[in-house]
Order: C-alpha cells, then structure tokens, then sequence
C-alpha cells in the first residue's frame, strides 16, 4: 500500500487540479496491490475498507483518493463494492480514474 500526494500524481501527468472535486494541496491518492490468493479471498475488499475507514478518521486529508487505471478492473470493482464513488477520470496513457 501507498499513499501519496495526489497533486504530485496530477502533476506528473500534467492534469489540472481542477478536473479532481475537493481535491486540494492535502490531499492524498492510495495505490495497493494483494497477491491473487488474497484476491480469491477477498482481502482486497477488506483492505480498501480498513484503508479508508482508518485514513479518514486518523489522518488530516482533505481528500483520500484510491486510484485504478484500466489494466485494474478488479480495483475499480472493489471500491465501488466497499461504497466508493468514481471521482474523476484523468487524461492519463494508462487511463487513471480515481475513486472516493
């Protein structure tokens, strides 16, 4: 798991700030992956669900931001299980699209 500066993400790519609600300079973007054994067993859904519960009440993020890019069907499925909400889709090469 990692989490990163989403303005970094967003400048790495040239894409404006504004493309992204809420986003501001605190806010943050989370990349993870599980091995396939744990996909069979749905870690992957409890991950995502214990990462957003535990970085929205124990950190100061204005935006947490789970990212997927459209070789990861299975994350974008998962956060939209778990209750996450497609925010934006960035005019990236690997087509990212972030999830709150």
């Amino acid at each position: 798991m990692y989490v990163r500066p989403l303005g970094r993400l967003l400048d790495h790519y040239g894409v404006d700030p504004a493309l992204v609600p809420g986003a501001t300079e605190r806010s943050a973007h989370v990349d993870f992956w599980v091995r396939p054994a744990a996909e069979r067993a749905d870690l992957d859904h409890r991950l995502v669900r214990a990462l957003h519960d535990w970085l929205a009440r124990d950190w100061a993020f204005d935006l947490v931001a789970f990212t997927a890019n459209r070789h990861e069907a299975r994350h974008a499925e998962v956060y939209e299980v778990v209750g996450l909400r497609r925010l934006a889709a960035l005019p990236t090469p690997n087509a990212l699209a972030l999830y709150a």
